[in-house]
């Protein structure tokens, strides 16, 4: 009995640890073409506009975020906080954010953004997700005057 116990977690660590490499194979892959731009270099971009865009969330501070964004974005989202309830992120151990590119030209990228959570066990026979599942969409442009050489223009929770 006490063999077969073992063969079960040792089981079910494989299992986890699989699903972990495989979900970062997964955000990480490389894309199936070229693009007129650096995929790397605009997922890293959009990773860590994303991780400021979250602390936004947590602190109502929009500084963070406003490097990443244009003035226009920034009053809007301040706007948003401070007119809905906030947005569930969990934390970031559980979380799992993947970037889909939508559209695309010289000057202009539409990422899809999809942030799922793993579930955490509260108790026995009882598992509940942290945080809240989104989509959203990030107008980014190609811009040679900022460091990154990306801004985000618009954002929307509904694709229009």
């Amino acid at each position: 009995m006490l063999i077969i116990l073992i063969l079960a977690v040792f089981a079910a660590a494989i299992i986890y640890v699989v699903r972990l490499v495989l979900q970062e194979v997964k955000e990480n892959k490389k894309p199936d073409h070229p693009y007129p731009f650096d995929f790397p270099a605009l997922i890293a971009f959009a990773n860590k506009a994303d991780d400021a865009y979250i602390l936004t969330h947590a602190t109502l501070d929009i500084m963070p975020f406003s490097k990443f964004a244009t003035g226009k974005v920034c009053n809007e989202l301040i706007e948003f906080l401070y007119r809905n309830p906030p947005k569930m992120f969990g934390s970031r151990k559980h979380r799992m954010r993947t970037w889909t590119v939508m559209e695309y030209d010289a000057a202009r990228v539409v990422l899809k953004k999809e942030i799922t959570h793993r579930q955490v066990k509260v108790k026995r026979g009882m598992r509940i997700k942290l945080g809240d599942e989104m989509v959203e969409y990030w107008d980014i442009a190609m811009d040679a005057g900022s460091d990154p050489g990306f801004v985000i223009q618009e954002m929307n929770a509904d694709r229009q």
